[in-house]
C-alpha cells in the first residue's frame, strides 16, 4: 500500500510536468501527455499569477498576440478542457493536434522557471524546444 504524500501545488505541477515530458519523449499516448501537461500548466499559471504577476509567460504571450486573458486561455486550453469534460458534448469528437502539447509544455516550463529551480526533465525540454 502506498503511503500518504504531503505535497505543495508546485511539487504537484512539477511532478505532472516531469512525467509528461518523459512520456512525450517516449512517444506515449498524446492525449494522456496533453492531459498531464495541461494540468501542470494550469497550476503553474495560477501560481505565477499569484506570486509573479508581472513576469507571467502567459501574459507575455497574450500581449505578443494581442489577446485578452480569456481569449488566450480559451485557445491554450481548448484540448485540455475538451478532454476533461463531457457534460455538454458527450457524443462529439475532437480533432486534436498533438503538436499543441509541445507549445503548452514549453509555456509550462517557462512559468515553472519563475517559481523554482527547473528539474532535469524541464531543462532538457527547454533546450529541446
Amino acid at each position: 500500500m502506498l503511503e500518504h504524500l504531503n505535497v505543495s501545488k508546485i511539487e504537484v505541477a512539477q511532478r505532472q510536468l516531469n512525467v509528461a515530458i518523459r512520456m512525450l519523449f517516449a512517444n506515449e499516448d498524446p492525449v494522456a501527455v496533453h492531459t498531464l501537461v495541461g494540468a501542470a500548466s494550469s497550476i503553474l499559471s495560477n501560481l505565477v499569477e499569484n506570486r509573479h504577476p508581472n513576469e507571467s509567460w502567459d501574459k507575455l504571450a497574450q500581449g505578443a498576440n494581442g489577446l485578452s486573458a480569456s481569449e488566450y486561455f480559451t485557445i491554450m486550453r481548448k484540448a485540455q478542457n475538451w478532454f476533461k469534460h463531457a457534460v455538454d458534448d458527450p457524443d462529439e469528437r475532437f480533432e486534436f493536434d498533438p503538436g499543441e502539447t509541445e507549445a503548452l509544455a514549453f509555456w509550462a516550463v517557462m512559468n515553472a522557471s519563475l517559481l523554482a529551480d527547473l528539474s532535469t526533465e524541464a531543462m532538457i525540454y527547454q533546450i529541446w524546444f
